[in-house]
Formats: structure tokens, sequence, C-alpha cells
């Protein structure tokens, strides 16, 4: 996937903070356009919000053979969007001068598993709350600053 980011302000930058997911205002004003729209089925009609990560397969642990996880809530304790704080490693700065730069970052949707177990505990979660959350959020700490090139 490629995000490009334009007007960043020139300077040299230790970091990038991103929210994983989708605000809060968005989610107040139902399905959008674009990557946003509800054909993209995305969005919740039931709770009103959006799905922050899908993942669906199949599994020969799962007892019905598939698992689905739509992983979202956007209020209270267990909200799916989080920020995140992306620390470039080493001594390594991005500088902004006009030109372009690119930050290539790397995340494992193995993750997912990690803290939820295996289908074996639930080859569903479909509304927010707890497992939501927890699957979310160590999913969310995987997302690193790989590699970057001015």
């Amino acid at each position: 996937m490629k995000v490009i980011f334009t007007d960043v302000p020139a300077g040299t930058y230790t970091g990038v903070q991103l929210l994983v997911g989708v605000d809060s205002a968005a989610n107040a004003n139902g399905p959008g356009m674009a990557d946003l729209s509800q054909d993209k089925n995305m969005f919740w009609d039931n709770t009103q919000g959006y799905i922050m990560i899908k993942a669906e397969g199949t599994s020969p642990q799962s007892n019905s053979g598939t698992f689905a996880y739509h992983l979202g809530g956007y209020t209270g304790d267990f909200k799916t969007q989080l920020q995140r704080d992306l620390i470039i490693p080493g001594e390594a700065t991005i500088s902004i001068n006009g030109n372009t730069s690119k930050v290539k970052v790397r995340l494992n949707p193995a993750r997912l598993f990690h803290s939820y177990g295996s289908v074996t505990n639930g080859d569903s979660i479909t509304a927010p709350g707890e497992n939501a959350f927890t699957m979310a959020s160590m999913f969310n700490t995987w997302v690193k600053i790989h590699e970057i090139s001015n």
C-alpha cells in the first residue's frame, strides 16, 4: 500500500505519528465516500462505525473451518483506533526539504493471533468489545518503520 503525504513542513524528523483506524469524527458522520464507502464492507450498520481491521480466512483449527475478525469500536475503553508514535531506528532521520522522502513501514498480520490465540479460542469477532480491542492493540504494536530514504 502506498500513502502520499503532501504539505509536510520542511525540517528534520526522528519519527512519524499516525492513527491506525478511522478517527471518531469520521465514524460519527456515518459511511463516507471512496475507501470509506459502505460498498467496501468496512462499515457496521448495527453499531454505526467502521471496521478498523478485517481478517477472514480458513483454518483447520476453527470449529467451522473459517474465521472472521472484524475489529472496530471508536469510543470507550475498547476503541480499536490507536495513535502510534513510530520512531526511526538508530540515528536516522527524515529530512523534508521539498524533495520526495520515502518511509517504509512493515507490519506483521500474524500478530493479530498472538494475543487472542488460535482460532480455537473463537473463530468470530464482529462487534466492538474487549476481544476486538486486544487483537487490534497487539497488531498495532507491530507496525514499525522498516526503512527510510531521503
